[in-house]
């Protein structure tokens, strides 16, 4: 039930939480969703910059009164400050933009010596319904050793993730699917004609949203989702780049 999604929602952020270094005081919250990791971040006292997109999200941290707490609509690929933080948080958004442009931009925000933390899905090698995500956990961290991270810490934390998957694939069982079935069979009864018609004038929409539920019913098959996905907490550190003009200096 919604009691088993907080609780296992707290034990995620609890376990983020522990992975954050000691040293780190500021932190980017990119793609920061309702604010429940900023909250817990804000209670051990950190400066916490949140960063969404999503206007919905917004009006979650309206009634946050935290002097250390700033929120910024923008994407991050667009997000521009003059800021350097300790740490850049990703938690389940670094499937939302090119590994390579995020990777960039992190880089760019984070002091010498900084943090990525990043918790969310990574593909398996041999998945083929989870095409959606695009990332695989060798490439993505080979990607960001070029952009000068190195890799401290990975933990596979999908056995944790399985009971809410579980419980999203009840629902969908036990709930959603019996519903559309049951209004397809009224249709069908009381009006055979219209429905005939409906699935005439809108059969590229039906498709589509067919092809949806399949999707959502891989996705929250807990067997498959296990054998074809790791859900990751991997911290990398920024390491220090030479400086260019140093090469070029010494001509």
């Amino acid at each position: 039930d919604l009691r088993d999604i907080q609780q296992a929602q707290e034990s995620y952020t609890r376990e983020l939480l522990q992975v954050i270094p000691a040293d780190v005081q500021s932190v980017l919250d990119v793609g920061c969703g309702i604010g429940d990791n900023a909250r817990a971040m804000l209670s051990r006292g950190l400066k916490v910059t949140a960063l969404s997109p999503d206007e919905n999200h917004k009006r979650y941290f309206e009634d946050i009164r935290a002097p250390n707490l700033s929120f910024h609509s923008s994407r991050f690929e667009d997000f521009e400050t003059d800021e350097i933080f300790d740490l850049v948080l990703m938690s389940e958004s670094q499937n939302y933009f090119d590994a390579e442009i995020g990777l960039k931009q992190a880089r760019r925000y984070l002091r010498a010596g900084g943090y990525l933390l990043i918790a969310g899905m990574f593909r398996k090698d041999c998945s083929t319904d989870f095409s959606a995500i695009p990332n695989i956990k060798r490439d993505y961290l080979e990607t960001a050793g070029k952009n000068g991270f190195v890799t401290l810490e990975t933990r596979d934390i999908t056995r944790h993730v399985l009971p809410t998957i579980q419980i999203v694939n009840n629902t969908r069982l036990l709930h959603l699917e019996p519903s559309f079935d049951l209004a397809k069979r009224y249709l069908h009864a009381s009006m055979p004609l219209k429905l005939k018609l409906l699935k005439l004038l809108f059969r590229k929409q039906i498709k589509e949203l067919a092809e949806l539920a399949s999707y959502y019913a891989r996705r929250t098959n807990p067997a498959l989702f296990a054998a074809q996905v790791e859900y990751l907490i991997v911290l990398l550190q920024a390491q220090r780049l030479p400086a260019k003009s140093e090469a070029g200096s010494a001509k």
